[in-house]
C-alpha cells in the first residue's frame, strides 16, 4: 500500500494521529492477508498451487466481518475468499 506521493507503508510508518492502536492492528492484518494472497497468487501462476482465488481488494471487510464474531456464541464457516477472516481469527 501506498501514499499518495507513491511512498510504501509499513506498519509502523502509519499516517494517524495519535497513533489509533486498533486501526493499527487492522492495517497490520490487512497487510499481512495481502502479502499472504499475493504470495498464493504467484504459486498459483507458477503451477505450484492449483486453485487460487484472491480476496484482493476485501482485506479490511474482511478484518471488519472477524471483529464482530463473539468467541463461544457465534458459528463461521470460512470460505475460500475468507483469507482476511481467517488470519484476524488466528485461524491456521
Amino acid at each position: 500500500m501506498t501514499t499518495t506521493e507513491g511512498a510504501v507503508l509499513t506498519a509502523t510508518s502509519l499516517p494517524i494521529a495519535g497513533e489509533n492502536e486498533l486501526l493499527q492492528r487492522v492495517y497490520r492484518l490487512a497487510l499481512v492477508t495481502r502479502a499472504v494472497d499475493e504470495h498464493a497468487r504467484l504459486l498459483s501462476r507458477l503451477g505450484r498451487a492449483s486453485f487460487v482465488v484472491t480476496g484482493r481488494g476485501h482485506e479490511v471487510a474482511q478484518i471488519a466481518s472477524a471483529a464482530t464474531i463473539r468467541h463461544g456464541h457465534d458459528n463461521l464457516w470460512p470460505y475460500y475468499r475468507d483469507l482476511g477472516v481467517a488470519i484476524a481469527l488466528g485461524i491456521t
